[in-house]
């Protein structure tokens, strides 16, 4: 065992609350650790076996460590709003307001 798994095992025995979850405090050095075991060649597989946990739970605990970016956006409104409605046996209808698609299925129905 590498000295990093080693430490992440570490800080996943002492980080984890009575319910088994990674306490918020820990989950920034879990992450790092798995960065750098990453960077030595551990697989994910390799560092959920040892800590007896899936790899989907390594993969999120690194990912929700990461920084979160956030961008600026502006909405456009536009005069119309176009839909595309996917309906059975094939049935598409776009190009149409959702008054328009509410008025041609009401006719189609009845």
């Amino acid at each position: 065992m590498t000295a990093s798994m080693k430490a992440l095992s570490e800080a996943v025995a002492v980080g984890r609350s009575a319910g088994g979850r990674l306490r918020g405090r820990a989950r920034a050095e879990v992450a790092r650790l798995i960065e750098q075991a990453r960077r030595e060649g551990e697989t994910y597989g390799a560092m959920a076996a040892m800590l007896g946990v899936s790899e989907q739970t390594v993969t999120r605990w690194q990912m929700q460590s990461k920084d979160v970016e956030l961008a600026q956006v502006r909405v456009a409104e536009t005069a119309r709003r176009e839909l595309v409605v996917h309906g059975p046996g094939g049935l598409r209808i776009e190009g149409l307001s959702l008054e328009e698609i509410a008025a041609l299925l009401g006719k189609l129905s009845s």
